[in-house]
């Protein structure tokens, strides 16, 4: 991946690969985020991590966890932007739809705003995030600075 420099103009596209979610790793997710939270090693049945459970409340499959999708795009920011996203950045998403196992993630991240201040830029972003049949599941913005 690219990295972000001081010249890139509004419109510009970030470059990011697709993302593909399967039921390993939608638990995985979930199971460390568990551990985390409870320092537990395995959470109870829950819609993210149990197919009968999911099935049992009208989901038709497991669900990932949206931090899991927020992650995503929080490392493809800090790829892009390193410091300028880590130390100054912000990132506010809305989820519009649940993301399910064997989904491509498409994130897009375009730049909508840049300002220069001092031998800093500011880049605003809109993110957009839209399943393989074109769905959108978030949206978003996004501030990163490159230096």
């Amino acid at each position: 991946m690219t990295r972000a420099t001081v010249d890139l103009p509004v419109g510009y596209r970030i470059p990011i690969p697709r993302f593909h979610l399967d039921r390993e790793n939608i638990a995985r997710f979930h199971y460390v985020l568990h551990h985390m939270e409870t320092g537990e090693d395995r959470p109870g049945k829950n819609i993210h991590t149990d197919y009968e459970f999911a099935r049992d409340r009208g989901l038709p499959d497991v669900m990932a966890d949206g931090s899991q999708t927020v992650a995503e795009i929080s490392r493809v920011l800090t790829r892009f932007f390193g410091e300028g996203f880590l130390r100054d950045g912000r990132l506010v998403t809305k989820f519009i739809k649940p993301v399910f196992p064997d989904y491509t993630l498409d994130i897009t991240l375009t730049i909508t705003e840049r300002k220069q201040v001092g031998h800093a830029v500011r880049y605003d972003m809109d993110i957009s995030c839209a399943n393989q049949h074109g769905l959108l599941v978030i949206v978003g913005r996004a501030t990163a600075w490159a230096r």
